[in-house]
């Protein structure tokens, strides 16, 4: 954020009811709104190192998961504002961290309820997130012996989210249109033709990382218990269902919606790294991604 700064301010096609809301109260200024982001990032980060310690997904115990997500992040000035994709994301990061509290618990309503209602808050700020609401269903079975009830307790949660929308909509504004342009937010086309170079090098940089993670998945989960192996299941499901939200909405696509893929791919690379057992070849490691980080910000 301190090598370039985008365009600002940034115009959203078809932002949602929720998040037009929200910008109302956002920071008018470039530099506080960049502060803002930065310390959702921050949350963020801590959420995911939450989700990979608790859960036992690494076989390390470090900050690795974090510190790439803050790096990623980082690799492009245009994801440093708040953006309906960092504030769905984090919302969803939410949610994801109820889904994995499941697991062989015999009352586990209250986390499958925060899980739908953080999927549907997700969803209020960027509407193909909705897809996410049937990754909660799949984590759910994967994780307990499923009842008919837990479905409920997720879609009620989901469902609740629009129901205060709709009132508070009706309530301020005397109508009930809470997603309007929802449909607009769908689209299959793709134009590469406005790609500057550095973004095709952090694409090629992120489809590189994909690539590695789904070539060490069984490595990721060979000697490791039961429980683990279904949790590192779901950070694929997770990269399988921002893959699908992404290509839903990609000539509308801002580059701040790479966030969706940057939250499953820092938990893959935290687990590559840990199979690193050169020191040195691990802070070089940083130091290239820092490096590409100045130089992305700075020469494009």
């Amino acid at each position: 954020m301190f090598f370039g700064t985008p365009n600002w301010p940034i115009n959203i096609e078809n932002p949602s009811v929720a998040y037009k809301f929200l910008d109302q109260h956002l920071p008018g200024t470039y530099i506080w709104n960049v502060m803002l982001a930065s310390f959702i990032i921050f949350l963020n980060a801590v959420i995911i190192n939450h989700i990979v310690i608790k859960n036992r997904i690494a076989r390390e115990i470090n900050l690795y998961p974090g510190m790439l997500f803050i790096l990623l992040t980082s690799i492009h000035k245009d994801m440093f504002w708040v953006s309906p994709h960092l504030i769905s994301v984090s919302f969803l990061s939410i949610g994801i961290s109820s889904v994995f509290r499941v697991y062989q618990k015999p009352n586990a309503s209250i986390h499958l309820f925060n899980t739908g209602f953080f999927v549907g808050l997700s969803t209020m700020f960027f509407s193909p997130h909705f897809l996410f609401l049937i990754f909660a269903f799949l984590s759910t079975a994967t994780l307990r012996k499923i009842k008919f009830r837990d479905f409920i307790q997720i879609l009620v949660g989901f469902v609740l989210v629009f129901l205060f929308g709709l009132f508070f909509r009706f309530w301020n504004y005397g109508d009930v249109q809470i997603m309007p342009g929802f449909s607009e937010q769908f689209s299959w086309v793709f134009s590469i033709n406005n790609i500057k170079l550095n973004e095709l090098l952090i694409f090629l940089l992120l489809l590189i990382l994909t690539i590695s993670s789904f070539i060490y998945y069984r490595k990721f989960t060979i000697k490791k218990s039961i429980q683990s192996q279904k949790k590192v299941n779901l950070i694929y499901w997770i990269l399988f269902f921002g893959i699908l939200c992404l290509s839903f909405n990609l000539n509308k696509m801002l580059f701040s919606g790479l966030i969706i893929l940057i939250l499953p791919l820092s938990i893959c690379g935290s687990m590559l790294m840990n199979r690193f057992k050169n020191d040195l070849g691990l802070e070089l490691l940083h130091f290239f991604i820092l490096f590409f980080i100045i130089f992305s910000h700075f020469w494009f």
